[in-house]
């Protein structure tokens, strides 16, 4: 006992004296929590007060710091903010069991760091692998999720070590949390989903820094990218990030932006990767617009990273869910002379695919579950498949830390000149029901993009603006004031309308909608024999208000 009680200590002096100021990520947060509750631990030690005061006193600051006000940590990496959010769930709870005080900043951004982790896990209960970052991690000892609230998954039961932490008023409240569509603005993360017929549909959307400013080395080039999970199934996913010590060619494809699901213009990354973890120019992205409703999601992001070509290119990528059934990729690269662009579309390790060279089209099995890939607005688009390529290194994926496995890249390549538009339909299902899929662009007007989706029984016409301002959308006898205009075609003569950013709805001449101010998200449900309208305005974070006329 004695020989460990002085290890203890040596070892909480040689932190005291060591603490890497010059580190400000999770390596100085995490060593000064040791150090802080070494002296909670062990008062009996004659320096304990003073390991206690020292390390809370880093602690609150780089807290502070490095976790954003939205909760989500700067590191931009979920495996991070997991690790982060673990050892904070700790101390807060070691402090509040000692009745110690805390900043008042510290318990409602924790639990805002709570509330993210619940909402950017996945519905089979791993994390997207943005930044560096793997699905599992042993130094990860809690989990985060169930802090305060309890468990967002019914019937699940917490790991031994996060047990501990938990006591009876918090772990019987597990099952009654339920995450829900919502985004991070200041993180520049944003997620997607719906629970429909006990499947849950999610896409996580990155459009946030590259990583944390001062120590950046755990960010990748991946602005504007995603991952899609359906029917149980991760269907396109971040690639990982292998090993740190991995040669640089390897370190850097999986840091580079053609390991992620977005756009590589004349082949280099948005961000300038210096070494294995320096980043030199990173792409800035801004969120332009978002929606989170019942029947719709909507993200818009550009960032500035192809600024800086001889030629400068804008990337702007547009994502429309439209719930429960498929998304729309609507990419605008803006700019001026001749580029190659890449898009790309990773695939999980032994997912079985099929491509339509001529049209473009992927589809895909994995497990239960199923996706169509279709692009549109193809003029000069080639596609192929790769995987598992070691020459160019693309194809691969890293699931776990220190593992990779082969697996298939969807690319898309153009190559001449821009501005240019490329859309894509992301449309996953069950696996033994095989849609199939009719998409055509309809004639507009040169500002107006429109296009109609027929998937079995389903039948969409989508018309939205260039730009995103509220302009005239019409479609048969229906016309609109709006950014947006979906026309759902039902049964009976019935139809579903989705509009963002709406004033003025007519149909046949005859108005049905009209506010003085802009709704960001309105729906309606027409039975036009019984000239019926039931309207619903609002969206799924701050409830809704329904008429009937």
């Amino acid at each position: 006992l004695t020989d460990m009680l002085t290890g203890i200590a040596v070892q909480a002096q040689f932190l005291l004296e060591n603490l890497e100021y010059h580190v400000e990520s999770n390596h100085l947060l995490l060593e000064a929590k040791t150090l802080a509750m070494m002296g909670l631990f062990f008062p009996e030690f004659k320096d304990a007060s003073k390991w206690q005061q020292v390390g809370l006193n880093v602690v609150w600051q780089q807290f502070e710091a490095q976790v954003c006000a939205d909760g989500v940590h700067a590191e931009r990496s979920i495996h991070y903010h997991m690790l982060v959010g673990s050892e904070m769930w700790e101390l807060i709870h070691v402090l509040d069991g000692n009745d110690l005080p805390m900043p008042a900043m510290v318990k409602p951004r924790f639990a805002k760091m709570v509330d993210f982790a619940r909402t950017i896990v996945k519905p089979d209960q791993t994390i997207p692998l943005f930044g560096d970052a793997a699905r599992t991690d042993e130094h990860i000892r809690f989990d985060v999720r169930w802090a305060g609230q309890g468990m967002p998954i019914d019937d699940e039961m917490p790991g031994e070590e996060t047990f501990w932490l938990l006591n009876e008023e918090t772990s019987s409240t597990a099952g009654q949390y339920a995450p829900k569509s919502a985004g991070f603005p200041q993180g520049g993360y944003y997620v997607m989903r719906e629970d429909s017929a006990g499947s849950v549909s999610y896409l996580a959307f990155d459009c946030g820094p590259f990583g944390h400013t001062p120590v950046p080395s755990h960010g990748h080039a991946d602005a504007l990218s995603f991952e899609l999970f359906a029917f149980g199934e991760t269907l396109i996913t971040d690639c990982g990030s292998f090993r740190y010590h991995a040669p640089a060619p390897w370190r850097n494809y999986f840091r580079g932006t053609r390991a992620h699901n977005t756009l590589m213009i004349d082949g280099q990354d948005q961000s300038v990767l210096v070494g294995v973890r320096q980043v030199e120019r990173p792409a800035m992205a801004t969120t332009h617009r978002w929606i989170a409703s019942t029947d719709l999601d909507l993200i818009e992001g550009s960032h500035d990273g192809y600024m800086r070509l001889t030629e400068p290119v804008t990337h702007r990528r547009k994502i429309l869910f439209v719930k429960p059934d498929y998304w729309l990729v609507l990419d605008e690269v803006q700019g001026s002379g001749e580029h190659q662009l890449d898009w790309f579309y990773h695939l999980m390790p032994r997912a079985q695919t099929s491509l339509d060279v001529a049209s473009g089209e992927l589809r895909c099995q994995l497990g239960q579950a199923g996706l169509v890939i279709r692009p549109f607005w193809l003029d000069g688009v080639e596609a192929r498949l790769i995987a598992g390529d070691e020459a160019t290194y693309q194809g691969w994926v890293s699931l776990e830390s220190g593992q990779k496995e082969a697996a298939p890249v969807l690319n898309y390549r153009r190559q001449g000149d821009v501005p240019v538009r490329f859309g894509t339909l992301l449309y996953p299902h069950p696996v033994d029901k095989q849609p199939g899929v009719t998409l055509h662009l309809l004639d507009t007007k040169p500002n107006i993009l429109g296009l109609r989706l027929q998937v079995g029984a389903r039948d969409d016409s989508i018309l939205l603006t260039d730009g995103g301002e509220v302009g005239h959308l019409s479609y048969g006898d229906w016309q609109v004031k709006a950014s947006l205009l979906i026309v759902r075609q039902l049964t009976g003569g019935k139809y579903r309308l989705i509009l963002a950013d709406a004033t003025f709805v007519c149909w046949q001449g005859r108005t049905v909608f009209e506010a003085a101010e802009i709704v960001s998200n309105l729906s309606m449900t027409c039975e036009l024999a019984q000239d019926v309208y039931e309207i619903k305005l609002g969206d799924a974070q701050s409830g809704a208000t329904t008429g009937r006329h």
